[in-house]
Protein backbone atom coordinates (compact mmCIF):
# COMPACT_ATOMS: atom_id res chain seq x y z
CA UNK A 1 0.00 0.00 0.00
CA UNK A 2 2.85 2.34 0.73
CA UNK A 3 4.37 1.27 -2.47
CA UNK A 4 1.14 2.22 -4.42
CA UNK A 5 0.57 5.47 -2.55
CA UNK A 6 4.64 6.52 -3.45
CA UNK A 7 3.79 5.82 -6.72
CA UNK A 8 0.67 7.73 -6.89
CA UNK A 9 2.30 11.17 -5.31
CA UNK A 10 5.73 10.86 -7.34
CA UNK A 11 2.83 10.89 -10.81
CA UNK A 12 1.21 13.87 -8.98
CA UNK A 13 4.51 15.63 -8.38
CA UNK A 14 5.63 15.17 -12.43
CA UNK A 15 2.14 15.89 -13.55
CA UNK A 16 2.46 19.35 -11.12
CA UNK A 17 5.60 19.97 -12.08
CA UNK A 18 4.42 19.72 -15.50
CA UNK A 19 1.36 22.70 -15.05
CA UNK A 20 4.23 24.97 -12.64
CA UNK A 21 6.57 24.31 -15.51
CA UNK A 22 4.14 25.23 -18.74
CA UNK A 23 3.60 28.71 -16.29
CA UNK A 24 7.51 29.64 -16.87
CA UNK A 25 7.58 28.60 -20.68
CA UNK A 26 9.76 25.97 -20.10
CA UNK A 27 7.12 23.30 -20.48
CA UNK A 28 4.02 22.42 -22.61
CA UNK A 29 2.17 19.20 -22.62
CA UNK A 30 -1.55 19.24 -24.19
CA UNK A 31 -4.53 18.42 -22.42
CA UNK A 32 -5.47 15.72 -24.75
CA UNK A 33 -2.27 14.29 -24.30
CA UNK A 34 -1.69 13.94 -20.48
CA UNK A 35 -3.68 10.63 -19.57
CA UNK A 36 -1.91 8.68 -21.51
CA UNK A 37 1.46 10.08 -22.55
CA UNK A 38 2.79 10.72 -19.16
CA UNK A 39 5.20 7.47 -18.48
CA UNK A 40 6.22 8.54 -22.11
CA UNK A 41 7.49 11.89 -21.37
CA UNK A 42 8.97 10.91 -18.63
CA UNK A 43 10.81 8.41 -20.62
CA UNK A 44 11.83 11.14 -23.43
CA UNK A 45 12.88 13.49 -20.59
CA UNK A 46 15.44 11.27 -19.38
CA UNK A 47 16.64 10.14 -22.40
CA UNK A 48 17.36 13.26 -23.60
CA UNK A 49 19.11 14.25 -20.15
CA UNK A 50 21.39 11.08 -20.54
CA UNK A 51 21.84 11.92 -23.98
CA UNK A 52 23.15 15.36 -22.99
CA UNK A 53 25.27 14.73 -20.17
CA UNK A 54 27.01 11.99 -22.05
CA UNK A 55 28.07 13.74 -24.79
CA UNK A 56 28.50 16.90 -22.97
CA UNK A 57 25.91 19.21 -24.60
CA UNK A 58 25.03 22.39 -22.67
CA UNK A 59 21.85 22.24 -23.62
CA UNK A 60 18.53 21.18 -25.89
CA UNK A 61 15.27 21.67 -26.94
CA UNK A 62 12.20 19.89 -28.32
CA UNK A 63 8.57 20.33 -29.80
CA UNK A 64 6.55 17.65 -31.13
CA UNK A 65 3.17 19.11 -32.93
CA UNK A 66 0.74 17.65 -34.94
CA UNK A 67 -2.16 19.31 -36.94
CA UNK A 68 -3.95 20.36 -33.99
CA UNK A 69 -1.03 21.96 -32.51
CA UNK A 70 1.99 21.44 -30.18
CA UNK A 71 1.65 18.36 -28.57
CA UNK A 72 5.04 18.57 -26.13
CA UNK A 73 7.69 20.72 -26.26
CA UNK A 74 10.39 21.52 -23.26
CA UNK A 75 14.06 23.22 -23.02
CA UNK A 76 16.61 21.16 -21.40
CA UNK A 77 20.31 22.10 -20.07
CA UNK A 78 21.61 25.45 -20.71
CA UNK A 79 21.83 28.06 -23.20
CA UNK A 80 26.19 28.22 -23.14
CA UNK A 81 28.89 25.76 -21.54
CA UNK A 82 29.22 28.07 -18.87
CA UNK A 83 26.03 29.71 -18.27
CA UNK A 84 23.09 28.67 -15.47
CA UNK A 85 20.22 29.91 -17.46
CA UNK A 86 17.97 27.42 -18.42
CA UNK A 87 16.90 27.01 -22.09
CA UNK A 88 13.04 26.95 -22.66
CA UNK A 89 10.66 26.43 -25.08
CA UNK A 90 11.37 30.29 -26.45
CA UNK A 91 15.63 30.18 -26.08
CA UNK A 92 16.47 31.19 -29.65
CA UNK A 93 18.62 28.73 -31.05
CA UNK A 94 20.66 29.48 -35.00
CA UNK A 95 18.76 27.33 -37.61
CA UNK A 96 21.56 27.17 -39.97
CA UNK A 97 20.56 25.27 -42.96
CA UNK A 98 16.99 25.07 -41.65
CA UNK A 99 16.65 28.52 -43.26
CA UNK A 100 16.33 26.97 -47.01
CA UNK A 101 12.95 26.06 -45.94
CA UNK A 102 12.01 29.54 -44.82
CA UNK A 103 13.58 31.25 -47.90
CA UNK A 104 11.79 28.81 -50.01
CA UNK A 105 8.74 29.63 -48.46
CA UNK A 106 8.97 33.51 -48.54
CA UNK A 107 9.54 33.08 -52.37
CA UNK A 108 6.62 30.55 -53.29
CA UNK A 109 4.82 33.53 -51.15
CA UNK A 110 5.84 35.30 -54.31
CA UNK A 111 5.46 33.67 -56.60
CA UNK A 112 1.63 32.75 -55.30
CA UNK A 113 1.12 36.67 -55.77
CA UNK A 114 2.52 36.43 -59.45
CA UNK A 115 5.23 38.80 -58.57
CA UNK A 116 8.20 36.07 -59.08
CA UNK A 117 8.28 32.61 -61.17
CA UNK A 118 9.55 29.57 -60.65
CA UNK A 119 10.74 28.54 -64.35
CA UNK A 120 11.64 31.91 -65.84
CA UNK A 121 15.22 32.44 -66.27
CA UNK A 122 16.86 34.26 -63.27
CA UNK A 123 18.45 36.73 -66.00
CA UNK A 124 14.71 38.33 -66.06
CA UNK A 125 15.21 39.38 -62.60
CA UNK A 126 19.58 39.93 -62.77
CA UNK A 127 19.99 41.19 -65.93
CA UNK A 128 23.77 42.03 -65.01
CA UNK A 129 24.68 38.64 -63.69
CA UNK A 130 27.92 37.07 -65.29
CA UNK A 131 28.76 33.59 -64.87
CA UNK A 132 31.78 31.67 -65.50
CA UNK A 133 30.92 28.64 -67.17
CA UNK A 134 33.68 25.81 -68.11
CA UNK A 135 30.97 23.85 -70.84
CA UNK A 136 30.25 27.17 -72.62
CA UNK A 137 27.06 28.36 -73.77
CA UNK A 138 24.58 30.52 -72.06
CA UNK A 139 23.52 29.16 -68.73
CA UNK A 140 21.69 32.18 -67.48
CA UNK A 141 19.01 31.79 -70.08
CA UNK A 142 18.59 27.73 -68.26
CA UNK A 143 18.95 28.36 -64.95
CA UNK A 144 15.58 29.31 -62.65
CA UNK A 145 14.42 29.57 -59.08
CA UNK A 146 13.71 26.21 -59.54
CA UNK A 147 16.93 25.06 -60.35
CA UNK A 148 18.39 27.31 -57.31
CA UNK A 149 16.02 26.37 -54.77
CA UNK A 150 16.47 22.25 -55.74
CA UNK A 151 20.71 22.26 -55.82
CA UNK A 152 19.98 21.47 -59.11
CA UNK A 153 21.99 24.76 -60.35
CA UNK A 154 25.54 23.79 -60.87
CA UNK A 155 26.53 26.38 -58.56
CA UNK A 156 29.43 25.90 -56.12
CA UNK A 157 28.37 25.62 -51.92
CA UNK A 158 30.44 28.32 -51.11
CA UNK A 159 30.57 32.18 -52.37
CA UNK A 160 34.03 33.53 -53.33
CA UNK A 161 33.44 36.08 -50.24
CA UNK A 162 31.56 35.27 -47.20
CA UNK A 163 30.96 31.00 -47.01
CA UNK A 164 31.90 28.70 -44.23
CA UNK A 165 35.35 29.44 -43.95
CA UNK A 166 35.42 33.52 -43.78
CA UNK A 167 31.78 34.57 -42.91
CA UNK A 168 32.35 37.82 -41.40
CA UNK A 169 31.07 39.96 -44.37
CA UNK A 170 28.06 41.92 -45.21
CA UNK A 171 25.38 40.40 -47.40
CA UNK A 172 25.92 42.94 -50.14
CA UNK A 173 29.52 41.73 -50.70
CA UNK A 174 28.69 38.39 -50.09
CA UNK A 175 26.02 39.05 -52.79
CA UNK A 176 28.42 40.88 -55.62
CA UNK A 177 30.81 38.48 -55.32
CA UNK A 178 28.28 35.75 -56.62
CA UNK A 179 26.98 38.36 -59.46
CA UNK A 180 30.30 39.42 -60.57
CA UNK A 181 31.00 35.66 -62.35
CA UNK A 182 31.24 32.64 -59.96
CA UNK A 183 32.15 29.43 -61.86
CA UNK A 184 29.58 26.62 -62.57
CA UNK A 185 30.17 22.88 -61.58
CA UNK A 186 28.09 21.23 -64.24
CA UNK A 187 25.49 21.99 -66.94
CA UNK A 188 22.40 23.10 -65.39
CA UNK A 189 19.59 20.36 -64.58
CA UNK A 190 22.31 17.56 -65.24
CA UNK A 191 23.28 16.60 -61.40
CA UNK A 192 22.14 17.46 -57.70
CA UNK A 193 25.08 19.26 -55.65
CA UNK A 194 24.56 21.18 -52.17
CA UNK A 195 24.61 24.58 -52.80
CA UNK A 196 24.14 27.31 -50.59
CA UNK A 197 25.34 30.29 -53.66
CA UNK A 198 21.75 29.35 -54.99
CA UNK A 199 19.92 29.65 -51.98
CA UNK A 200 21.28 33.16 -51.25
CA UNK A 201 20.73 34.01 -55.30
CA UNK A 202 17.26 33.38 -54.44
CA UNK A 203 16.93 35.05 -51.48
CA UNK A 204 18.42 38.02 -53.42
CA UNK A 205 15.99 37.92 -56.01
CA UNK A 206 13.12 37.71 -53.44
CA UNK A 207 14.61 41.02 -51.54
CA UNK A 208 14.88 42.81 -55.19
CA UNK A 209 11.52 41.69 -56.00
CA UNK A 210 9.67 42.56 -52.33
CA UNK A 211 11.46 45.93 -52.56
CA UNK A 212 12.35 44.88 -48.62
CA UNK A 213 15.87 43.67 -47.20
CA UNK A 214 15.37 40.44 -46.74
CA UNK A 215 15.01 39.62 -43.28
CA UNK A 216 11.57 42.35 -42.89
CA UNK A 217 10.54 40.49 -46.59
CA UNK A 218 10.73 37.03 -44.19
CA UNK A 219 9.05 38.30 -41.42
CA UNK A 220 6.11 39.71 -43.37
CA UNK A 221 5.28 37.13 -45.37
CA UNK A 222 6.49 33.58 -42.76
CA UNK A 223 7.09 35.18 -39.63
CA UNK A 224 4.36 37.57 -39.31
CA UNK A 225 1.34 35.40 -39.89
CA UNK A 226 2.43 32.15 -38.54
CA UNK A 227 3.02 34.31 -34.95
CA UNK A 228 6.67 33.53 -35.18
CA UNK A 229 7.45 36.20 -32.81
CA UNK A 230 11.05 35.53 -32.07
CA UNK A 231 12.31 34.53 -35.04
CA UNK A 232 14.75 36.60 -37.11
CA UNK A 233 17.28 36.82 -39.96
CA UNK A 234 18.95 39.20 -37.61
CA UNK A 235 22.00 38.28 -35.56
CA UNK A 236 21.87 41.87 -34.24
CA UNK A 237 17.91 40.71 -33.08
CA UNK A 238 19.48 37.99 -31.72
CA UNK A 239 21.91 39.00 -29.81
CA UNK A 240 19.25 41.49 -28.84
CA UNK A 241 17.15 38.66 -26.99
CA UNK A 242 19.08 37.85 -23.63
CA UNK A 243 17.39 34.47 -24.14
CA UNK A 244 19.41 33.09 -26.84
CA UNK A 245 21.85 29.91 -26.87
CA UNK A 246 25.13 29.83 -27.86
CA UNK A 247 27.15 27.55 -29.98
CA UNK A 248 30.22 25.23 -28.89
CA UNK A 249 32.43 23.27 -31.15
CA UNK A 250 35.19 20.71 -28.99
CA UNK A 251 34.77 22.22 -25.95
CA UNK A 252 35.29 25.77 -27.38
CA UNK A 253 32.43 28.90 -27.52
CA UNK A 254 31.73 29.53 -30.93
CA UNK A 255 31.97 33.28 -31.44
CA UNK A 256 28.79 34.70 -32.45
CA UNK A 257 29.30 36.43 -36.34
CA UNK A 258 27.76 38.30 -38.68
CA UNK A 259 26.30 35.61 -41.31
CA UNK A 260 27.03 36.94 -44.98
CA UNK A 261 24.68 33.86 -46.61
CA UNK A 262 21.99 35.03 -44.83
CA UNK A 263 19.06 33.31 -46.85
CA UNK A 264 20.87 29.70 -46.87
CA UNK A 265 22.10 29.74 -42.96
CA UNK A 266 21.03 32.55 -41.03
CA UNK A 267 18.00 31.98 -39.08
CA UNK A 268 17.50 32.16 -35.45
CA UNK A 269 14.40 30.74 -33.85
CA UNK A 270 12.70 28.84 -31.00
CA UNK A 271 11.06 25.44 -31.08
CA UNK A 272 7.88 27.67 -29.65
CA UNK A 273 8.06 29.69 -33.24
CA UNK A 274 8.63 26.28 -35.09
CA UNK A 275 5.88 24.26 -33.52
CA UNK A 276 3.95 27.22 -35.18
CA UNK A 277 5.57 26.48 -38.42
CA UNK A 278 4.98 22.57 -38.43
CA UNK A 279 1.48 22.85 -38.06
CA UNK A 280 1.18 25.47 -40.81
CA UNK A 281 2.81 23.24 -43.19
CA UNK A 282 1.04 20.31 -42.01
CA UNK A 283 -2.31 21.67 -42.63
CA UNK A 284 -1.04 22.28 -45.95
CA UNK A 285 -0.86 25.99 -45.74
CA UNK A 286 -3.35 26.93 -43.36
CA UNK A 287 -2.55 28.13 -40.22
CA UNK A 288 -5.48 29.05 -37.09
CA UNK A 289 -7.96 28.68 -39.90
CA UNK A 290 -6.25 31.58 -41.81
CA UNK A 291 -4.96 30.60 -45.27
CA UNK A 292 -1.15 31.33 -45.72
CA UNK A 293 -0.10 29.57 -48.70
CA UNK A 294 -1.97 27.74 -50.93
CA UNK A 295 -1.86 23.71 -51.16
CA UNK A 296 -0.52 23.43 -54.62
CA UNK A 297 2.08 25.77 -53.79
CA UNK A 298 3.42 23.80 -50.46
CA UNK A 299 2.83 20.68 -53.20
CA UNK A 300 5.27 22.23 -55.73
CA UNK A 301 7.75 22.78 -52.68
CA UNK A 302 7.36 19.15 -51.71
CA UNK A 303 8.08 17.98 -55.00
CA UNK A 304 11.40 16.81 -56.74
CA UNK A 305 11.65 19.03 -59.99
CA UNK A 306 13.81 17.05 -62.27
CA UNK A 307 13.72 13.24 -61.01
CA UNK A 308 15.31 10.30 -62.19
CA UNK A 309 13.06 7.79 -63.12
CA UNK A 310 11.38 5.77 -60.29
CA UNK A 311 13.01 8.25 -57.62
CA UNK A 312 10.82 8.91 -54.65
CA UNK A 313 13.56 10.50 -52.30
CA UNK A 314 15.97 13.77 -53.33
CA UNK A 315 15.74 17.49 -52.44
CA UNK A 316 12.64 19.14 -53.47
CA UNK A 317 12.78 22.82 -52.96
CA UNK A 318 14.43 23.71 -50.02
CA UNK A 319 13.80 20.76 -47.77
CA UNK A 320 14.35 16.69 -48.46
CA UNK A 321 11.92 14.51 -49.03
CA UNK A 322 12.33 10.81 -47.99
CA UNK A 323 10.68 7.43 -47.10
CA UNK A 324 11.68 6.01 -43.58
CA UNK A 325 9.72 3.36 -42.01
CA UNK A 326 7.21 3.15 -44.93
CA UNK A 327 6.18 6.83 -44.14
CA UNK A 328 6.49 9.74 -46.34
CA UNK A 329 9.04 12.83 -44.20
CA UNK A 330 9.98 16.07 -45.19
CA UNK A 331 13.21 17.06 -43.17
CA UNK A 332 16.03 19.27 -43.29
CA UNK A 333 19.20 19.19 -40.48
CA UNK A 334 20.80 22.46 -39.67
CA UNK A 335 24.56 21.82 -38.50
CA UNK A 336 27.42 24.45 -38.29
CA UNK A 337 29.07 27.09 -35.93
CA UNK A 338 28.32 25.01 -32.87
CA UNK A 339 24.39 23.93 -33.26
CA UNK A 340 22.98 20.91 -34.47
CA UNK A 341 19.37 20.57 -35.27
CA UNK A 342 17.00 18.41 -36.83
CA UNK A 343 13.25 19.18 -38.06
CA UNK A 344 11.29 16.43 -39.70
CA UNK A 345 7.32 16.04 -40.24
CA UNK A 346 5.38 13.42 -41.53
CA UNK A 347 2.45 14.63 -43.16
CA UNK A 348 0.56 11.18 -43.78
CA UNK A 349 0.51 10.40 -40.24
CA UNK A 350 -0.15 14.22 -39.13
CA UNK A 351 3.43 14.43 -36.66
CA UNK A 352 6.08 16.70 -37.11
CA UNK A 353 9.05 17.52 -34.57
CA UNK A 354 12.18 19.93 -34.06
CA UNK A 355 14.98 19.11 -32.29
CA UNK A 356 18.06 22.33 -31.37
CA UNK A 357 21.13 21.32 -30.13
CA UNK A 358 23.90 23.96 -28.93
CA UNK A 359 26.98 21.87 -29.14
CA UNK A 360 28.54 20.55 -32.93
CA UNK A 361 29.90 16.73 -33.28
CA UNK A 362 29.95 14.40 -35.81
CA UNK A 363 27.51 11.68 -33.79
CA UNK A 364 23.76 12.98 -35.26
CA UNK A 365 22.82 13.21 -31.62
CA UNK A 366 19.21 15.44 -33.21
CA UNK A 367 18.69 12.48 -34.92
CA UNK A 368 18.66 10.62 -31.97
CA UNK A 369 16.79 12.36 -30.45
CA UNK A 370 14.13 12.88 -33.11
CA UNK A 371 13.58 9.52 -33.93
CA UNK A 372 13.57 8.07 -30.79
CA UNK A 373 10.55 10.09 -30.03
CA UNK A 374 8.72 9.90 -33.53
CA UNK A 375 9.19 5.91 -33.62
CA UNK A 376 7.52 5.99 -30.20
CA UNK A 377 4.33 7.80 -30.70
CA UNK A 378 4.06 6.18 -33.67
CA UNK A 379 4.40 2.82 -32.80
CA UNK A 380 1.54 3.30 -30.14
CA UNK A 381 -0.84 5.07 -32.79
CA UNK A 382 -0.06 2.02 -34.98
CA UNK A 383 -0.82 -0.75 -31.75
CA UNK A 384 -4.31 1.05 -31.69
CA UNK A 385 -5.03 1.05 -35.01
CA UNK A 386 -4.06 -2.51 -35.30
CA UNK A 387 -6.49 -3.55 -32.87
CA UNK A 388 -9.53 -1.92 -34.07
CA UNK A 389 -8.39 -3.67 -37.63
CA UNK A 390 -8.13 -6.85 -36.07
CA UNK A 391 -11.95 -6.82 -35.27
CA UNK A 392 -12.80 -6.32 -39.25
CA UNK A 393 -9.94 -7.76 -41.27
CA UNK A 394 -10.35 -11.84 -41.12
CA UNK A 395 -12.40 -13.82 -43.09
CA UNK A 396 -12.34 -15.34 -46.70
CA UNK A 397 -11.67 -12.65 -49.77
CA UNK A 398 -12.82 -12.76 -53.33
CA UNK A 399 -12.26 -11.16 -56.65
CA UNK A 400 -13.03 -11.67 -60.31
CA UNK A 401 -10.11 -14.27 -60.15
CA UNK A 402 -8.99 -15.34 -57.05
CA UNK A 403 -9.86 -16.19 -53.43
CA UNK A 404 -7.35 -15.37 -50.22
CA UNK A 405 -8.01 -16.04 -46.63
CA UNK A 406 -6.61 -13.54 -44.22
CA UNK A 407 -6.33 -14.74 -40.34
CA UNK A 408 -4.82 -14.28 -37.55
CA UNK A 409 -1.12 -14.28 -37.33
CA UNK A 410 1.71 -15.66 -34.44
CA UNK A 411 3.88 -12.21 -34.90
CA UNK A 412 3.18 -8.90 -33.53
CA UNK A 413 0.58 -6.53 -35.91
CA UNK A 414 0.69 -8.78 -38.75
CA UNK A 415 -2.01 -11.27 -40.62
CA UNK A 416 -1.71 -14.26 -42.64
CA UNK A 417 -2.59 -14.21 -46.17
CA UNK A 418 -3.40 -17.59 -47.73
CA UNK A 419 -4.43 -18.46 -50.84
CA UNK A 420 -4.21 -16.73 -54.58
CA UNK A 421 -1.81 -13.55 -56.20
CA UNK A 422 -3.15 -12.38 -59.54
CA UNK A 423 -0.35 -10.82 -61.56
CA UNK A 424 0.17 -10.06 -65.27
CA UNK A 425 -1.10 -7.01 -67.17
CA UNK A 426 -4.87 -8.19 -67.00
CA UNK A 427 -4.39 -10.25 -63.74
CA UNK A 428 -4.46 -13.18 -65.27
CA UNK A 429 -1.38 -14.88 -63.97
CA UNK A 430 -2.74 -16.94 -60.41
CA UNK A 431 0.38 -17.75 -57.92
CA UNK A 432 -0.25 -19.61 -54.57
CA UNK A 433 1.18 -17.45 -51.59
CA UNK A 434 1.45 -18.32 -47.89
CA UNK A 435 2.54 -14.58 -46.52
CA UNK A 436 2.74 -12.76 -43.57
CA UNK A 437 2.00 -9.22 -44.11
CA UNK A 438 2.80 -6.50 -41.68
CA UNK A 439 0.97 -3.55 -40.28
CA UNK A 440 2.29 -0.30 -40.92
CA UNK A 441 -0.26 2.17 -40.24
CA UNK A 442 -2.67 4.19 -41.76
CA UNK A 443 -4.61 0.76 -43.02
CA UNK A 444 -1.73 -0.36 -44.60
CA UNK A 445 -0.14 -3.68 -44.81
CA UNK A 446 3.89 -4.59 -46.36
CA UNK A 447 4.51 -8.30 -47.85
CA UNK A 448 8.62 -8.42 -47.45
CA UNK A 449 8.45 -11.17 -49.47
CA UNK A 450 6.43 -9.50 -52.50
CA UNK A 451 8.03 -6.39 -51.70
CA UNK A 452 4.32 -4.51 -52.33
CA UNK A 453 1.70 -2.82 -50.36
CA UNK A 454 -1.74 -4.03 -49.40
CA UNK A 455 -4.48 -1.32 -48.06
CA UNK A 456 -7.30 -2.34 -45.93
CA UNK A 457 -11.03 -0.51 -46.29
CA UNK A 458 -13.50 -1.08 -43.48
CA UNK A 459 -15.70 0.07 -46.87
CA UNK A 460 -14.51 -0.60 -49.66
CA UNK A 461 -16.00 0.31 -53.17
CA UNK A 462 -18.69 -1.87 -52.97
CA UNK A 463 -19.55 -0.90 -49.03
CA UNK A 464 -18.23 -3.90 -47.75
CA UNK A 465 -14.78 -4.64 -46.09
CA UNK A 466 -11.48 -4.94 -49.14
CA UNK A 467 -7.95 -5.77 -49.73
CA UNK A 468 -6.17 -3.56 -52.49
CA UNK A 469 -2.89 -4.16 -53.70
CA UNK A 470 -1.17 -1.14 -54.18
CA UNK A 471 1.16 -1.42 -57.19
CA UNK A 472 -1.91 -2.06 -59.34
CA UNK A 473 -4.75 -1.25 -57.40
CA UNK A 474 -6.22 -5.47 -57.17
CA UNK A 475 -8.97 -5.26 -55.24
CA UNK A 476 -10.38 -8.35 -52.53
CA UNK A 477 -13.91 -8.37 -51.12
CA UNK A 478 -14.40 -9.71 -47.81
CA UNK A 479 -16.76 -12.66 -48.44
CA UNK A 480 -17.21 -14.22 -45.06
CA UNK A 481 -18.15 -11.88 -43.10
CA UNK A 482 -22.36 -12.39 -43.06
CA UNK A 483 -22.67 -15.36 -40.51
CA UNK A 484 -26.26 -13.78 -39.69
CA UNK A 485 -27.90 -11.46 -41.99
CA UNK A 486 -29.38 -8.03 -41.16
CA UNK A 487 -33.15 -7.82 -41.60
CA UNK A 488 -32.71 -5.98 -44.28
CA UNK A 489 -30.68 -8.65 -45.99
CA UNK A 490 -33.18 -11.83 -44.83
CA UNK A 491 -35.28 -13.89 -47.28
CA UNK A 492 -38.06 -15.74 -45.93
CA UNK A 493 -39.28 -16.99 -49.39
CA UNK A 494 -36.60 -20.17 -50.75
CA UNK A 495 -38.91 -19.49 -54.21
CA UNK A 496 -35.32 -18.41 -55.57
CA UNK A 497 -33.46 -21.59 -54.51
CA UNK A 498 -32.11 -23.92 -57.35
CA UNK A 499 -29.97 -24.20 -59.62
CA UNK A 500 -29.18 -21.93 -62.60
CA UNK A 501 -27.81 -23.01 -66.14
CA UNK A 502 -25.78 -21.24 -68.15
CA UNK A 503 -25.88 -22.09 -71.71
CA UNK A 504 -23.22 -21.36 -74.43
CA UNK A 505 -21.07 -23.07 -76.50
CA UNK A 506 -22.41 -26.19 -76.58
CA UNK A 507 -21.36 -26.10 -72.99
CA UNK A 508 -23.86 -25.59 -69.93
CA UNK A 509 -22.47 -24.71 -66.67
CA UNK A 510 -24.42 -24.78 -63.48
CA UNK A 511 -24.67 -22.53 -60.33
CA UNK A 512 -26.80 -22.67 -57.35
CA UNK A 513 -28.74 -19.72 -55.56
CA UNK A 514 -29.72 -21.33 -51.86
CA UNK A 515 -30.22 -19.89 -48.32
CA UNK A 516 -28.06 -20.42 -45.67
CA UNK A 517 -29.83 -19.14 -42.13
CA UNK A 518 -31.95 -15.98 -43.64
CA UNK A 519 -28.83 -15.33 -45.34
CA UNK A 520 -28.39 -15.16 -49.46
CA UNK A 521 -25.83 -16.67 -51.47
CA UNK A 522 -25.50 -17.68 -55.03
CA UNK A 523 -22.39 -19.93 -55.18
CA UNK A 524 -19.44 -18.68 -53.01
CA UNK A 525 -21.04 -15.20 -52.90
CA UNK A 526 -22.68 -13.65 -50.03
CA UNK A 527 -25.44 -11.06 -51.04
CA UNK A 528 -26.93 -8.21 -49.96
CA UNK A 529 -30.25 -6.95 -50.65
CA UNK A 530 -30.41 -4.09 -53.11
CA UNK A 531 -34.93 -5.16 -53.20
CA UNK A 532 -37.08 -7.84 -53.48
CA UNK A 533 -35.30 -10.02 -56.34
CA UNK A 534 -31.96 -8.08 -56.43
CA UNK A 535 -28.50 -8.53 -55.39
CA UNK A 536 -25.00 -7.66 -55.00
CA UNK A 537 -22.13 -9.54 -54.06
CA UNK A 538 -18.70 -8.26 -52.49
CA UNK A 539 -17.24 -7.64 -55.56
CA UNK A 540 -19.78 -5.45 -56.85
CA UNK A 541 -21.51 -8.43 -59.08
CA UNK A 542 -25.14 -7.94 -59.77
CA UNK A 543 -27.48 -10.80 -59.08
CA UNK A 544 -31.27 -10.13 -60.64
CA UNK A 545 -34.10 -13.19 -60.38
CA UNK A 546 -36.97 -13.05 -62.01
CA UNK A 547 -39.59 -14.88 -63.80
CA UNK A 548 -37.28 -18.06 -63.53
CA UNK A 549 -33.87 -16.60 -64.94
CA UNK A 550 -31.14 -15.46 -63.18
CA UNK A 551 -28.68 -12.70 -64.32
CA UNK A 552 -25.37 -12.66 -62.94
CA UNK A 553 -23.20 -9.60 -63.76
CA UNK A 554 -25.58 -9.49 -67.00
CA UNK A 555 -25.43 -12.91 -67.72
CA UNK A 556 -28.21 -14.75 -68.24
CA UNK A 557 -29.38 -18.49 -66.50
CA UNK A 558 -32.36 -20.22 -66.35
CA UNK A 559 -33.54 -22.44 -63.52
CA UNK A 560 -33.31 -25.99 -63.60
CA UNK A 561 -36.33 -27.66 -63.20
Amino acid sequence: MKILLLKLGILTLILYSFDKSYSNENFILREDYKKNFSEDITSFQNEINKILKENKIPGAAVALVDKNGTIWAQGFGFTSQHSRKKVNIQTLFSNQSQSKIFTTLAVLSLVQEEKLSLNLPIISYLPDMKISDPNGGEPLKIITLKHLLSHTSGFAHDAPVGNNNNSNFSFSEHMESILKGTWLQFKPESSVSYSNVGIDLAGYILQLKSKMNFDDAVKQKLFIPLEMTNSTFSVKQYLQNKNHAEGLIDGIKEPIINYSFIPSGGMYSSVHDMAHFLQFVLNKGVFKNKKILNENILNEMETIPFPIQNQKEGYALGLWRGIRNHDLYFSHTGRGFGFVNNLEWYPESNIGIIVFTNKYDQKNIDFEISHKIIDKILEKRKNNEFQEIQKMVYGDYISSMSNLKIQKSVEKNSIHLIGDINYGSFGNSIKKVDLILNYIGKNKFYSNELRDYFIFEAKGPTGVPSLQRETDGFIWFLNSSIKTCNSKDSINSNSYEGVYVLKGYGQNRNYRFYIKEGCPFFEDYSLRKINLNTFISPNGKIVEIQDKKLYFANLMMEKED
